[in-house]
């Protein structure tokens, strides 16, 4: 027979271990904190860090080089995101990146048209409620700029392949309007 049993004192139910003593417990979510802050916890796959995705949008802005357009509208180039780790130490499957690709709701802004952001007939934006966010400072300027990761529904715009310069390898893009773009986003990784 098992000498482990449940003592209840004061409406409270206490493991005891063998020796007698009542044992302290935590429950799931304090052992797992409390392991990561001591650094005991090795086995647990942890999320990339946020520093890669800054990187991701430099590597891919260096090999695309100088980006030979020039939207006349309202128009915003973005590379998608794709993971490429999905922890530390563990390398996204093609199947995860291939479902970022058709899936993807994020992505690094390379062009923003001349247009874009500008009240017309049918889109009016919340310029007040943009300049009390502190995301512009005034009326007419735009909140998205390039090197900002920028948050769209998978079925916004379209996509488009941008050759890297002097590869054969593309660069997964999408062309979108400005008002498909929903947010601003500071870690891409955390969205899918």
């Amino acid at each position: 027979m098992s000498e482990h049993r449940n003592r209840v004192q004061g409406g409270q139910s206490q493991i005891i271990g063998l020796d007698g003593a009542p044992i302290q417990t935590l429950n799931y979510h304090e052992r797992i904190a409390q392991d990561v802050l001591a650094g005991k916890d090795k086995t647990r796959a942890r999320a990339p860090k946020f520093d890669e995705e800054r990187v991701y949008l430099e590597n891919k802005i260096r090999r695309l080089g100088m980006i030979d357009v020039a939207f006349l509208f309202n128009d915003i180039l973005v590379v998608q995101y794709e993971r490429e780790k999905v922890s530390e130490h563990l390398v996204a499957p093609a199947d995860t990146q291939r479902a970022d690709y058709y899936e993807g709701v994020v992505g690094g802004v390379l062009i923003v048209g001349p247009t874009a952001f500008q009240d017309d007939t049918i889109t009016k934006f919340p310029w007040d409620a943009w300049i009390s966010m502190g995301l512009v400072k005034k009326h007419g300027e735009s909140p998205v700029k390039p090197g900002d990761w920028v948050l769209y529904r998978a079925t916004d715009g379209w996509n488009k392949h941008v050759q890297f310069s002097g590869e054969y390898d593309v660069c997964h893009c999408r062309v979108l309007n400005d008002a498909h773009i929903r947010g601003i986003v500071k870690y891409p990784g955390r969205w899918w």
